[in-house]
């Protein structure tokens, strides 16, 4: 089901950094002994975390994140693990820490190949190139100084989605004036257990990196190589994980996904566990909705639904998968309110044409 099918829209996108913006950025590098031009600045993605700035010079390609949070544990994560990695597929460490500009600020700055995202480049890149997708996988997949365990990784993640530390009373109040709050901290409490419960089966030794958390946002192509540019999440667990999120968000049917799935165990010499993938593939499942579904809340009741691509990308990859997302139990008695409440709104209040 493609909820955006046999229609055209015209999403605004404003990647230009305003001025304010710029001073920050040349206080930072400056700080930190880096004279780097910043004629050719750009805003790739506001996220969570961090802000990722690229800053590209005549015979060089920066990224900057940026976060007002001293310390933030995600981004200091990252940079932990990527000064350890040193590997072609992730951007190569220059500098981060704390710097005090005005406020106690923390950042990550790398040097990166040029590219895009492959959401702007062409989601077919993963399927047209996957055997060099799975060669750039690869090295991030064989580290092993990673020390961020699958089960930690899903206990943060699920803890970063309590509906009462996401909203106050204000945003509890919007929510219950145009839905139902109550059934809506019911449907995430509902996923969350069901999350950390299937994690206790878990009775495998990983050994592995992997993302952890797949945004198809943040892997960039250039036409010949993958770069992940988000591994704030990364930690020690099965690709089975990845590539069941991949396949959540590309909207794959089962046949597609087992071909998916078996063609990288093949490449990675992984033995196909039948049993491990349907129990990850639970987890994933409940994590991926849980994500969409907070996340949408956030956009509309926190950002009052100012970033419009952002609200889009969520209605796109819940209904690329509603029908596996109705086999949670939860999910399936509340489809039609859950439905309801994201994509009729964003199809009725988005500009066409």
């Amino acid at each position: 089901m493609d909820i955006f099918s046999g229609r055209l829209y015209t999403l605004p996108t404003n990647k230009q950094p305003n001025r304010a913006d710029k001073t920050l950025i040349k206080k930072i590098l400056e700080k930190n002994g880096y004279e780097i031009p910043l004629k050719n600045l750009e805003l790739v993605k506001v996220g969570e975390d961090y802000d990722l700035y690229f800053i590209k010079t005549e015979d060089k390609l920066y990224s900057l994140k940026l976060s007002f949070d001293p310390d933030n544990k995600s981004l200091k994560r990252e940079m932990s693990f990527i000064k350890k990695a040193k590997i072609k597929s992730a951007p190569t460490f220059v500098s981060g820490g704390n710097v005090v500009v005005g406020d106690k600020l923390f950042y990550l700055l790398c040097e990166a190949a040029p590219s895009e995202s492959i959401t702007d480049y062409g989601l077919g890149a993963i399927s047209g190139q996957f055997d060099k997708f799975l060669e750039d996988y690869s090295e991030l997949y064989n580290q092993s100084n990673n020390s961020y365990t699958f089960r930690k990784q899903t206990k943060d993640f699920v803890s970063s989605f309590n509906f009462q530390d996401l909203f106050g009373q204000d945003e509890i109040g919007y929510i219950q004036q145009s839905s139902d709050h109550k059934l809506c901290e019911l449907i995430i409490a509902t996923i969350q257990k069901e999350i950390l419960n299937l994690c206790k089966n878990l009775d495998h030794t990983f050994q592995n990196t992997i993302l952890g958390d797949v945004d198809l946002s943040y892997i960039f192509y250039d036409g010949v190589d993958f770069q992940f540019f988000d591994l704030k999440n990364s930690c020690v667990g099965h690709a089975f994980s990845d590539f069941i999120n991949i396949s959540l968000t590309l909207g794959l049917n089962k046949d597609a996904e087992k071909s998916l799935i078996t063609k990288a165990c093949s490449k990675l010499n992984i033995a196909y566990d039948q049993s491990l993938f349907e129990l990850l593939h639970s987890i994933e499942l409940r994590k991926k909705a849980l994500k969409l579904f907070c996340n949408y809340l956030k956009e509309v009741y926190l950002y009052e639904s100012q970033r419009i691509e952002e609200l889009f990308k969520l209605a796109q990859e819940f209904t690329a998968s509603y029908e596996r997302y109705c086999k949670i139990p939860i999910v399936k008695e509340n489809r039609q309110f859950i439905f309801k409440n994201i994509t009729e709104p964003i199809l009725e209040a988005s500009p066409k044409e």
